[in-house]
């Protein structure tokens, strides 16, 4: 093989390896301290992680080579094998993280404040208004980010399934690419896919963020936007970014290396590639801007800057300072009047680059795009660790169209795009299948992942139940299944002997199912609870109780803390 062959071949297969690359740095601040204690540097953090993608991006490919052949059909098997094994793994790991973490706001309000706002909307109210989470918080994205949880809750599913499916469209796309690149003969191409497969599957920030988050909804988006580029289908192209601005403001940050692209590599393009744009933003904005454009302006657009500046910014925690960008090195220097002129000055010289590169160099635009998401993401109001995954997948999508060809008709990259969604939500669904019984059941004899909050270990006459520390205590009951059910719990009341009975309220997802009393003693109650109280996914059940007591005053041994309830086993039965 020729040397400038192979160091081609070399190079586009670190153009791969970057994004694994990207994946560890974004988790290093967490791997730092499991490991090592303390706290990073997040500006050596900082130059690290910008520094890796300038340098990709300078030494990207002016042309893809997607013409060899399928010739290795045993290289093909070995890495349909390796690919198969990991998204396995990827489906095992979030399916389950979703299901033994409800929602809970306090983890993270965005994907609350999408849910509630999918309700609201299907009530036939405006969903941009102000939420009560238990604070305020307005819904500040566009329709395309929240619109897909419409699915889930028209199934009363989980609204994390499409979260789950979202992440695993890219981890799906990963390993189609290093099955694609082995069949080829691109050995070394294949092996970077399957690490960069690994590096998602098995990042920690990722699976932390899959209970709470709300961007994945979209990402889907992501590498149908890069293949129709990549095709020189400008209207399409167009047409799919304002889907993307329309999904999150963030992705404005694009637009313009997009329409550079279009000048450069066919000018008649531009007007029609805008008309599409614009368009395509205005129909799928519009409708929410005149039901009540205060409200979608205030969502949207003004209060992000006011409550990161006065609360964010305020906190006594500082935690925005400990974040991988320039925003945090600027706030933690007292410096937080110039991150609005960074930014622009960051972009300016990312613009002034990628215009440069597209027209004389005939650069790729793709990772000029990334690039400039990076910039704009480094210098955001708070560059919290999440929003770099989509940059980190933008670059992966980069890097997919140089691997696979699906050729330059929309038809077939629509039809492999749908292909790849359905397979990623056959998957997540047999995930869900598994791992989720149709009646689920627990013995509290020892600890238990049904046990979310407000339980700590009986003791004493309460020994081999775990007890409601207060009065209020979750538990999780995830299930694949929306069938009317009764919750049965064996009990104990910390009360006396010959007082009055505890009154217990039983509350599934929001919905109030009713109260029970007790007597002292060990006893089964019963909570009703109809289809609709269900969700396909996690459940959270709330417990309150009416009151609390030492169980050494009520001579249940020498228990000094307050404690309403114990309980022994709790299990779904069919009504």
């Amino acid at each position: 093989m020729p040397l400038l062959s192979r160091i081609d071949r070399a190079l586009r297969a670190w153009h791969v390896v970057a994004p694994a690359g990207g994946f560890l740095i974004l988790s290093g601040p967490s791997l730092w301290r499991r490991f090592a204690g303390g706290e990073p540097s997040y500006t050596a953090l900082t130059l690290l992680f910008a520094g890796l993608f300038a340098a990709v991006v300078r030494a990207w490919p002016e042309a893809a080579d997607r013409a060899d052949p399928f010739r290795a059909e045993a290289p093909a098997l070995a890495a349909l094998a390796g690919a198969a094994g990991l998204l396995g793994l990827g489906a095992d790991r979030w399916v389950h993280a979703m299901l033994w973490q409800p929602l809970d706001a306090a983890r993270g309000d965005m994907l609350v404040v999408v849910d509630a706002a999918v309700r609201t909307l299907l009530s036939g109210h405006d969903p941009y208004r102000v939420y009560h989470v238990p604070w305020e918080a307005p819904l500040p994205y566009g329709p395309v980010l929240w619109a897909p949880h419409l699915a889930a809750r028209m199934l009363d599913a989980d609204p994390r399934l499409v979260t789950v499916a979202g992440t695993m469209f890219v981890a799906l796309c990963c390993g189609g690419a290093a099955v694609f690149a082995a069949g080829r003969g691109r050995a070394r191409e294949a092996g970077a896919w399957l690490l960069l497969l690994a590096a998602i599957v098995l990042n920690p920030d990722l699976r932390t963020f899959v209970p709470v988050g709300h961007t994945p909804a979209y990402w889907p988006l992501i590498p149908l936007f890069a293949f129709v580029v990549s095709a020189a289908r400008w209207r399409a192209a167009a047409i799919v970014l304002a889907l993307l601005v329309a999904g999150r403001t963030t992705m404005a940050a694009i637009v313009p290396i997009f329409f550079m692209a279009v000048w450069w590599k066919r000018r008649a393009e531009v007007g029609p590639a805008a008309m599409a744009f614009a368009l395509t933003l205005a129909a799928v904005v519009a409708p929410f801007a005149v039901w009540d454009p205060a409200a979608m302006w205030n969502g949207m657009v003004a209060s992000y800057p006011r409550v990161m500046k006065e609360v964010v910014w305020t906190s006594p925690d500082r935690a925005v300072t400990r974040t991988i960008g320039i925003t945090g090195w600027l706030l933690a220097h007292r410096l937080g009047g110039f991150v609005e002129a960074a930014q622009i000055s960051l972009l300016a010289a990312v613009y002034v680059a990628a215009w440069r590169a597209i027209g004389r160099r005939s650069a790729q635009p793709l990772p000029w795009m990334a690039l400039g998401l990076l910039a704009f993401s480094a210098t955001t109001l708070w560059p919290v660790y999440y929003i770099y995954f989509d940059v980190l997948l933008l670059f992966a999508a980069a890097a997919l169209v140089t691997t696979v060809d699906l050729g330059d008709r929309l038809s077939s990259i629509a039809r492999a795009w749908v292909a790849a969604l359905v397979v990623s939500v056959v998957a997540v669904s047999a995930m869900l299948a598994l791992e989720a019984p149709a009646l689920p059941s627990a013995s509290f004899e020892a600890a238990s992942r049904h046990l979310y909050e407000g339980f700590v270990p009986g003791r004493d006459q309460l020994a081999g139940g775990a007890a409601i520390w207060g009065t209020r205590a979750t538990l999780v009951l995830p299930r694949r299944s929306t069938a009317g059910a009764a919750i049965v719990m064996e009990v104990r009341p910390v009360i006396a002997e010959d007082g009055p009975p505890q009154a217990i309220t039983g509350i599934l997802n929001g919905r109030l199912l009713g109260t029970v009393t007790a007597r002292a003693g060990w006893r089964e109650i019963r909570f009703d609870a109809p289809a609709s109280a269900w969700r396909i996914g996690s459940n959270r059940l709330d417990i309150e109780c009416s009151s609390s007591s030492p169980p050494r005053e009520v001579g249940l041994g020498s228990e000094a803390r307050h404690i309403a309830l114990a309980i022994r086993r709790v299990g779904v039965r069919p009504r």
